[in-house]
């Protein structure tokens, strides 16, 4: 019905050339996210021409930009990636658009068990990321964190990433870690936490926020009774 071809009705009358278009949000759909990257994914030679495209669907909210959180030129960096700004995009170009044939055969449980299932966790799991990130914006609106963040968002470098970093001017910091998992977050996750923050951060004062969306571990759960730099969501 509607939702199965309004993307498709919206971007051919927005765009002129809406077949490239489509190969460029599909290769992001697909995790693509880097310049480099897509331009290999589409098969289009000019990473000029790709930039162009890049900032015609950015241009209509379509895609967005995003860079590390603790970048100091947002604009200048190269650490940026492309992502789609809008959940149900990313759901049909991922899912809709590749199997449109069998859709349209009306195929859907072979859709569902064999193209959407296996990896609907990990797809899931990167709109969990927003969402927590949402409301962490939310708490710190109300003021409801242990410090006023001045900035907040996800961080990444080429060995490691995390999911939600946020700071203030002195340089106190909370570090989040976000579960869609069917198990509940334990010591491990927490450890690994703080193990990249130690890594990668010089911060005067560090917390650690665990967000899962199957609960926590009793030892985990205990430990942040006793630590009052633990946060924890579920």
């Amino acid at each position: 019905g509607f939702l199965f071809s309004e993307p498709r009705f919206l971007l051919i009358e927005e765009l002129r050339e809406p077949a490239i278009y489509f190969s460029i949000l599909k290769a992001i759909a697909f995790g693509r996210t880097r310049l480099n990257e897509i331009v290999q994914e589409t098969g289009i030679s000019d990473p000029h021409k790709v930039n162009k495209y890049l900032s015609v669907l950015r241009e209509l909210r379509i895609v967005k930009r995003e860079v590390p959180i603790t970048e100091d030129k947002p604009h200048k960096s190269r650490k940026g990636i492309y992502l789609l700004a809008d959940p149900f995009f990313r759901f049909w170009f991922r899912y809709v658009l590749p199997n449109m044939s069998y859709l349209e055969e009306g195929d859907l449980n072979y859709v569902w068990q064999e193209k959407i299932k296996p990896s609907l966790n990990g797809f899931t799991g990167f709109i969990f990321e927003d969402i927590c990130l949402q409301r962490l914006k939310n708490l710190n609106r109300k003021n409801i964190l242990p410090f006023k963040a001045r900035s907040m968002g996800r961080w990444w470098n080429n060995k490691e990433e995390i999911d939600i970093v946020a700071y203030d001017n002195q340089q106190s910091f909370i570090f989040g870690e976000c579960k869609w998992k069917n198990k509940n977050v334990g010591l491990n996750e927490l450890y690994d936490l703080e193990r990249k923050a130690d890594n990668f951060f010089d911060a005067k004062q560090k917390y650690f926020a665990l967000f899962s969306k199957s609960g926590f571990s009793e030892e985990l759960t205990n430990l942040s009774n006793q630590r009052k730099d633990i946060l924890l969501f579920d």
